[in-house]
């Protein structure tokens, strides 16, 4: 058990920058998806993707500060 909590701890960093660039590329992504009115005045756009990239920002950040504060016990605790 002890061994897996290492293993993830060691990598969250790299699940945060992961998590990190999958926000981004949903930002990104709704920027450049297309928004128009049918003729029927109906507005289509990708507006999903704005509370999913929030969402994946907030877990990023979540896990940034985790990995720091991890960092900073086992840093002050040698």
């Amino acid at each position: 058990m002890n061994t897996t909590k290492n293993w993830v701890m060691r990598h969250l960093p790299y699940i945060g920058t992961a998590v990190l660039l999958c926000g981004i590329f949903c930002l990104i992504a709704k920027a450049l998806s297309p928004e128009y009115l049918d003729a029927q005045g109906y507005l289509h756009e990708n507006f999903f993707l704005l509370p999913i990239s929030f969402a994946l920002l907030l877990v990023a950040v979540l896990l940034f500060l985790g990995a720091g504060i991890h960092f900073l016990k086992n840093k002050s605790s040698r």
